[in-house]
This record gives structure tokens, C-alpha cells and sequence, in this order.
């Protein structure tokens, strides 16, 4: 069984919450809330259901809503390219990237955009 089936699992009776805690190079700590989570089955792609978003991080999963996991073998996007391939990971990509989690973390800043961990905004300015 695979994690997105384990998540599917976890996640398919009653209502679940997902907390991602969040810290930037300068250790400024955010957090964005959603409630209810959800992943579907393998049949709807492993299609992820956040709502209700509450935190200090943007709110970087909204963009990502309702996709399906996108995978270098399976590409269940609606942008033009592979992002799992392009980004080197797999995530639940729109059109290709506004947040993911599932890549290679780089230490530092970098010029090599989306290549590793990242999540827009991670301070919400208000």
C-alpha cells in the first residue's frame, strides 16, 4: 500500500484536519490550517480536498484543491510539461506549482525556482 492510500485510508470516514507547519531561513515559524482534509481513492487520482483554511502561511494549498497526484509516470495535470518531472517531485500539481512539500529540501536560499520545498507566501503580510 502506498502513502497516498494510506492517507486515502485515514482520512475516508469522518472529518480530519491538516496542520502544515511552516519555517522560513530566517526562523520565522507560520502555520496554515485546513479542516476538512481529505485524499480520494486511487480511482479520483488521489485527489486532494482542503477547505476551510485558517493560519499565518498563505494559504498554499487553495491552488492545489481538487487535483489529482501527479507522479513522473502519471500526469494528471493540466499544464503543458510534467511538473513531477520537471520539479523532481510528485505533488498534487494545477498548472504546475504554488506550494509542495514532496521535494528535495535545499539548504539556503537558491536560484533553482520550485526545485525544492516551497509554499507561497510563508508570511502572510497584512
Amino acid at each position: 500500500m502506498d502513502g497516498n492510500e494510506i492517507i486515502y485510508y485515514l482520512t475516508s470516514n469522518g472529518s480530519h484536519e491538516l496542520r502544515v507547519e511552516l519555517e522560513d531561513f530566517e526562523s520565522i515559524r507560520t502555520y496554515a490550517h485546513y479542516m476538512p482534509f481529505a485524499v480520494g481513492d486511487q480511482s479520483t487520482k488521489y485527489r486532494l480536498n482542503v477547505s476551510n483554511y485558517f493560519g499565518t502561511a498563505d494559504d498554499g494549498l487553495a491552488y492545489h484543491n481538487g487535483c489529482g497526484f501527479t507522479t513522473r509516470y502519471n500526469d494528471n495535470h493540466s499544464a503543458r510539461t510534467n511538473c513531477a518531472l520537471y520539479y523532481e517531485g510528485a505533488w498534487w500539481y494545477y498548472a504546475c506549482i504554488n506550494s509542495n512539500l514532496n521535494v528535495r529540501y535545499l539548504e539556503g536560499q537558491t536560484s533553482q525556482y520550485g526545485k525544492g520545498v516551497i509554499w507561497f507566501f510563508l508570511v502572510v503580510i497584512s
